[in-house]
């Protein structure tokens, strides 16, 4: 499981959450107020050897306990998808995910059992892979849920990688996309808006044009970013992929709008669920 493998995963995990947003994309045109969403905290771990190497699996996560049907199915589907990182577990992880621990031990053990076939054909002795994921939920109010998924995970190499997903889904288990979430007039003032708060708030510096020292850019615009923005509690987040825009130095750059500034930019289905 090197490191071009890893981003192989990385990419399946983006595609199939991105799959399952377009299978429900019917973009939300109503408001609906939701019963009571209620997540339990559920974590596993575990760990295995091979020789003098080792794999390490944690997965912690506030997960759907009751709630509106549409909604529980939705945001467990999401969260499974976030955890389908190899081609196996896209292809079985749906069928657990009813259930946070019998979810959770399924991705794990696969997950070990895949590490250890690959620990034990590497030329590279005291290898220690470490999979790990933090899913919370930092919205949860009468009409919309916002999920999160940190996912840090070393295979070897000089560092680990990080990979950040977010959607926040409307009453009935519809998650906003970028084209959803935002009027299609004002994406291109969006973006504008976007690179100026990352340049304030992420980079500290004064402007867009001297951001820009600290970027990898294809062209002379900031665009915004692949990973769908989400409501959080001061705000519609955004959040950039490492090497998206920037070097493995810069982290995963990020700013948070208010929604005072940004409610103008919104579609009405998007502002009528503003927290």
């Amino acid at each position: 499981m090197n490191m071009k493998s890893l981003s192989k995963f990385f990419i399946a995990s983006m595609a199939t959450a991105a799959m399952l947003s377009a299978c429900s994309s019917k973009s939300a045109t109503e408001t609906e107020k939701v019963a009571p969403f209620v997540t339990e905290t559920a974590q596993w771990a575990d760990s295995a050897t091979v020789g003098k190497s080792s794999v390490s699996v944690s997965i912690r996560a506030q997960y759907p306990a009751k709630g509106p049907s549409n909604l529980v199915n939705a945001t467990r589907a999401w969260i499974a998808a976030t955890l389908a990182c190899s081609d196996t577990l896209i292809a079985g992880v749906h069928e657990h995910e009813n259930d946070a621990n019998d979810l959770f031990k399924y991705v794990g053990g696969e997950l070990i059992k895949e590490s250890q076939a690959d620990l034990r054909s590497s030329k590279e002795p005291g290898m220690e892979y470490e999979f790990m994921w933090d899913i919370t939920a930092p919205v949860a109010s009468d009409s919309c849920v916002t999920y999160t998924s940190n996912f840090y995970c070393y295979t070897g190499g000089a560092h680990g990688s990080t990979q950040v997903m977010q959607n926040t889904f409307d009453a009935q288990g519809i998650p906003f996309t970028t084209e959803t979430m935002f009027a299609p007039e004002s994406l291109d003032s969006l973006r504008q808006l976007v690179a100026t708060n990352l340049a304030n708030q992420y980079f500290h510096e004064a402007n867009v044009d001297a951001m820009k020292a600290n970027l990898i850019l294809s062209g002379d615009n900031v665009p915004l970013p692949s990973t769908d923005p989400a409501f959080y509690p001061n705000g519609v987040r955004f959040v950039y992929q490492q090497y998206e825009i920037a070097p493995y130095s810069a982290g995963l750059p990020e700013c948070t709008i208010p929604y005072s500034v940004i409610r103008p930019y919104l579609s009405p289905a998007a502002a009528a669920l503003i927290p």
